[in-house]
């Protein structure tokens, strides 16, 4: 009988490079999705984008009169009360001309945003409301995509017996991790105070609200708050998101097959 030898072919490169392009392509969705959030933060605190929308300032109103609590009038207990005693003297007549009453100042109204009425204000608010939620979406679904990518290489590079399955499996740890900050926590579970790193345009809103627009003294805690939220929290994220494609980079240097440089 002829012998038949069967040659094993490794496709294990192919589709590892496949699979990078990949990744690429869920990193740069990422990168933009956080370059898109933090240019927005910026322009939205340090540039008058909004003072010429009606919608915006109908918004900030509202926001001012839920943080001013109303104060509740006393009323007399009736236990209490003392009936009023008459009065046996007779009223004098009036020498001098009666002054109007000068009604009590009411609480001062802190100033917001002032200015005529602009179209392009008006449609930079309805593109916010548009595209964040947008841009929110999208971010979550290519960090999932990004971290099931790292995943696939892993287990390619071991069915193909590649090099550099440790730096591929720091990769994924850390894109694990990215992953976690792109879920909108607050919204997904009503009890967890902790955000997701992309943002709405009513949360950036309330939040520029507390640091800005006539909002007053500021103290030290709300201005971090406000800064590590809105700057460095998306800071945080290209940083993991810059580790995690530096490990994958140091995974195909060490790959014995040859693959094309990253």
């Amino acid at each position: 009988m002829e012998l038949i030898r069967c040659q094993r072919i490794n496709d294990g490169p192919e589709a590892f490079a496949g699979i990078r392009a990949g990744k690429n392509w869920m990193l740069l969705l990422l990168l933009v999705t956080l370059l898109i959030n933090l240019g927005t933060a910026v322009a939205v605190r340090y540039w008058p984008t909004l003072d010429g929308s009606e919608c915006f300032r109908t918004e900030l109103a509202g926001l001012r009169a839920q943080a001013t609590p109303a104060r509740p009038t006393r009323r007399p207990h009736p236990a209490t009360t003392r009936p009023a005693r008459p009065t046996t003297r007779p009223a004098r007549p009036a020498t001098r001309s009666a002054r109007p009453a000068t009604p009590p100042a009411g609480p001062a109204t802190p100033p917001g945003p002032s200015g005529p009425a602009s179209a392009a204000s008006e449609h930079f608010y309805w593109i916010l409301g548009s595209a964040l939620p947008i841009v929110r979406t999208a971010g979550l679904i290519g960090a999932l995509l990004l971290s099931a990518y790292l995943l696939v290489a892993i287990i390619v590079a071991l069915a193909g017996g590649l090099a550099g399955t440790g730096l591929l499996a720091g990769a994924f740890s850390w894109s694990l991790l990215l992953t976690a900050m792109f879920v909108p926590w607050n919204l997904t579970f009503g009890g967890v105070v902790v955000p997701g790193v992309l943002f709405d345009r009513h949360e950036l809103i309330v939040g520029t609200a507390e640091v800005a627009w006539g909002a007053g003294e500021i103290d030290w805690a709300t201005a971090v708050l406000y800064y590590a939220r809105f700057a460095g929290y998306q800071v945080l994220a290209i940083l993991l998101w810059l580790l995690v494609q530096l490990k994958f980079a140091a995974a195909v240097r060490r790959m014995t097959v040859p693959v094309e440089q990253q």
